[in-house]
């Protein structure tokens, strides 16, 4: 009976959910027939302000580091812009990092508090859960967007009353919230590599750091960018080869070599898009230069990836292992409390 209580809140997300995308796919013939719809961006108006930060990124910065801070900062997508710098970025496993994530969401809260204050008031803590989701309506409320966004407003408003929530149990609330506020986000391919690449760092990123700690008996950055892509990539990696039918062998390395400089970046780059004056841009410049040049160089090498396409079985297989996998890690932390 206390299980059912523990679980009779994420039970009705859960079929609310369900209900919503039955629904959504009934007049296309029912799921199997169903795809997302091209519906008109109810966010347009933001356009012209993101034309305008976007002439500005320009106006400073040369191409390809210009579609990079765009992408991370406010989630404009202009890499066709540059098309070998984004086969590059294929390539090398680190398309995902031109796009805004969980942490620019972090990052965002973190500024809305500073500016409102104590989230331990209502008032401020309204406030800022606003801003967010100002910041992810301007950022075109995609998938992973959304996802973050509905994470950080749950762990907000479990600050505030107190509570320490459980953050595995509140990545699967949010990817049926997901789907409760826009049920096409269920066909969406970015949506399950956004939940499988949050499920990774949850669960494998922390032991995976501890064991290169105590193989290597010390502890640096380098371990934590490299367990935080290894753990990403032991999720993801069956999804994109099955789907996209190519797997890039570098990606750990590069993404190793890469990652520090994202939080930097973001930190620079949205003042910069915001503030008057060029002294910001001069100090996003190396870190830009430095991703492009690392992503180039190693995106020459011809065994940077290969074309292989994963079977469905082979698929369902794999993640049924890593489905019993992450069940034994989560059951062992909690025995161990």
């Amino acid at each position: 009976m206390s299980i059912l209580k523990y679980n009779l809140g994420l039970s009705l997300i859960i079929i609310a959910a369900m209900v919503r995308v039955l629904n959504y796919c009934a007049p296309q013939g029912g799921v199997f027939s169903c795809n997302a719809k091209q519906e008109r961006d109810p966010f347009k108006f933001f356009d012209p302000i993101k034309e305008r930060l976007s002439a500005k990124a320009r106006s400073f910065l040369p191409s390809p580091h210009s579609e990079l801070i765009l992408g991370m900062t406010i989630g404009v997508d202009d890499l066709s812009m540059s098309p070998r710098f984004k086969n590059a970025l294929k390539r090398t496993g680190t398309i995902h990092v031109v796009v805004v994530s969980g942490f620019n969401m972090s990052l965002v809260a973190g500024y809305a508090l500073k500016i409102f204050g104590s989230p331990y008031k209502i008032g401020n803590l309204l406030l800022t859960i606003l801003s967010t989701l100002v910041y992810a309506a301007f950022t075109g409320f995609e998938p992973p967007v959304l996802r973050a966004w509905v994470m950080s407003s749950f762990m907000l408003v479990g600050k505030y009353s107190g509570r320490l929530l459980n953050t595995l149990r509140l990545l699967v609330v949010s990817y049926f919230v997901v789907l409760l506020i826009n049920p096409g986000n269920f066909f969406s391919m970015s949506t399950y590599l956004s939940f499988l690449a949050t499920l990774g760092l949850v669960v494998f990123a922390d032991p995976i750091e501890k064991f290169f700690e105590k193989l290597f008996k010390k502890k640096t950055a380098i371990f934590s960018d490299f367990s935080s892509s290894l753990a990403a990539q032991i999720t993801v990696w069956p999804l994109i080869s099955g789907v996209f039918g190519q797997v890039s062998l570098i990606s750990l390395l590069v993404n190793a070599l890469v990652l520090w400089m994202v939080p930097i970046t973001t930190i620079l780059g949205i003042p910069a898009l915001i503030l008057p004056g060029g002294l910001i841009w001069l100090l996003c410049f190396p870190f830009c230069d430095f991703f492009v040049r690392v992503v180039n160089y190693f995106s020459r090498f011809e065994i940077a990836s290969v074309a292989w396409k994963m079977p469905w079985w082979g698929m369902t297989g794999y993640y049924l292992m890593l489905l019993i996998l992450v069940v034994w890690i989560v059951r062992k932390r909690e025995r161990l409390g």
